[in-house]
């Protein structure tokens, strides 16, 4: 009840000296009562000592509150735990002073049930001072700890540190800013596999904190504080990085929660910015193409990587699943992105996944990928983003059946007809996708069903540019006849690529 409230720093003070004393004679009994027990293991005396007193007990009793009251944020009450702490720490037998690690291990379950894992843990406290004193013990005792000492404290240590991430107290809060660091250094080295390390306890540390962490990273209601979310999404990163093969199980969760985090933790003055890019004297797509670029230097670019690089069979069939809800339901500009990025890594990696159907799947993935890919180049606003998704989509193509290209040219054609010729911006996001297709998937254009719709569209654009002169050509002809100059360009360097069949 030191320091609570109603309590002045003064009147805790003319309190000290008293509580000290009498601290100092029940230390001195208690010493006699745990040399007592220890005589008795050996057939001396009782196990509680000559006064009654059970040592062993009243230690674990003891030991976790003065371990707190250390960081009690009164000087006068903090300099009489010190004292009392320095004394119940002396080694009665040899009468040196017990490292504070060794105590931290003795004592480490009492430790956690008084801080932060009993009943009415002081990080909970509605005491401003026990909150204080309590997130930099704890701090201190996280120093390290290992997997068999935390097994079932991780969870719990997560969630009550973002919480505490927004006290109503500065002091706290600053306090919880390094007990977030050192969580996140056990984190890191709790989950890394390499030489020296147990699999088995790598694998149990990741299946605890990697829900943990996905969960905190995506809330989106407001419910933790912005620290609170950058520290989950530093320990998700942190997890990324360290746990190798093992996150295999939980890609499609991470790529979604990354690409997520992309675009919500971008600082909000870009986004304010792009709306003003005429008074900076720089261009729309220039913005955006900054904004992206310093999107994908950043930790949370690097973390996708790594989770490509563990990409197995068996993990790309949820993968393809949480990326059509993202280019479905994606929001910002650079989640956009990333999950075009994901798709050419997709690609790249496991191709063959692509053109596999699994069990319970009726579509293949990659006819699902394009699906969703042709109707973005048509409907996404952002001309970057619009670039990356028919770039994407040539990508898909190229690895997909010859019978999904086909039918994607075929869309593509009806797209650009049905849009006429006054809809100039839709035939050049059509014919701009087209181009792509047939520029880096020549090989999957075998079928004569794509390249006679195809061919048509280029050779009545091309006419149209012919018989329209300057002065009298509309934007939208002039647009068609310049979109059918890239369409047959790319037509010719596939055709001499496709082989007899295709020429």
């Amino acid at each position: 009840a030191v320091g609570g409230g109603g309590w002045s720093e003064g009147s805790v003070g003319a309190m000290v000296h008293p509580l000290t004393v009498a601290a100092d004679r029940a230390i001195a009994k208690l010493a006699s009562g745990a040399a007592g027990a220890s005589q008795g293991q050996n057939g001396d005396a009782g196990a509680n000592g000559a006064d009654g007193v059970d040592g062993a007990r009243v230690m674990t009793e003891l030991v976790p509150r003065l371990f707190r009251g250390r960081m009690h944020p009164t000087p006068a009450v903090r300099c009489a735990m010190v004292r009392l702490w320095n004394d119940v720490t002396v080694d009665s037998v040899t009468s040196e002073q017990v490292p504070q690690q060794v105590m931290i291990r003795r004592h480490l379950t009492g430790i956690m049930h008084d801080l932060v894992a009993g009943s009415s843990p002081a990080l909970q406290s509605p005491k401003w001072r026990d909150r204080h004193a309590a997130v930099l013990a704890l701090s201190e005792a996280l120093t390290g700890r290992t997997w068999e000492e935390m097994r079932g404290s991780m969870a719990v240590l997560w969630r009550e540190t973002l919480k505490v991430l927004d006290d109503s107290r500065d002091s706290v809060r600053q306090g919880a800013a390094k007990l977030a660091k050192s969580l996140l250094l056990l984190t890191g080295r709790l989950v890394e596999h390499g030489e020296g390390t147990n699999p088995d306890h790598v694998r149990e540390a990741v299946k605890e904190l990697l829900p943990l962490l996905l969960k905190a990273s995506v809330n989106t209601r407001g419910v933790l504080a912005s620290e609170a979310r950058a520290v989950s999404v530093g320990g998700l990163l942190r997890v990324v990085k360290s746990a190798g093969a093992y996150l295999r199980p939980y890609l499609a969760d991470i790529i979604t929660v990354v690409s997520t985090a992309m675009s919500e933790l971008e600082p909000s003055m870009l986004s304010y910015l792009q709306f003003h890019t005429a008074s900076m004297n720089m261009t729309y797509e220039g913005l955006e193409e900054l904004r992206l670029s310093l999107a994908a230097s950043g930790p949370l670019a690097e973390a996708l990587e790594l989770c490509m690089d563990h990409l197995d069979g068996d993990s790309a069939s949820d993968v393809v699943s949480a990326l059509l809800s993202l280019l479905n339901f994606g929001s910002g500009l650079a989640t956009r992105a990333t999950a075009a990025r994901v798709v050419d890594a997709l690609c790249r990696k496991a191709p063959e996944e692509l053109r596999r159907r699994r069990p319970g799947q009726k579509v293949l993935p990659a006819r699902r990928l394009l699906s969703a890919l042709t109707h973005l180049t048509g409907s996404e606003r952002s001309p970057t983003v619009r670039r990356a998704f028919a770039n994407s989509m040539a990508n898909v193509a190229r690895v997909a059946p010859a019978s999904a290209v086909t039918g994607l040219v075929r869309t593509l054609c009806r797209r650009y007809r049905s849009a006429g010729p006054g809809d100039e911006a839709m035939q050049k996001r059509t014919v701009q996708a087209l181009a792509q297709v047939v520029t880096k998937a020549p090989q999957a254009l075998t079928d004569r069903g794509a390249w006679e719709p195809l061919l048509a569209l280029a050779y009545v654009n091309k006419q149209a540019e012919k018989d329209t002169t300057p002065a009298s050509a509309s934007s939208a002809t002039s647009a068609a006849a310049l979109a059918a100059n890239a369409v047959t360009a790319a037509a010719a360097s596939a055709a001499g690529a496709g082989g007899g069949a295709t020429r």
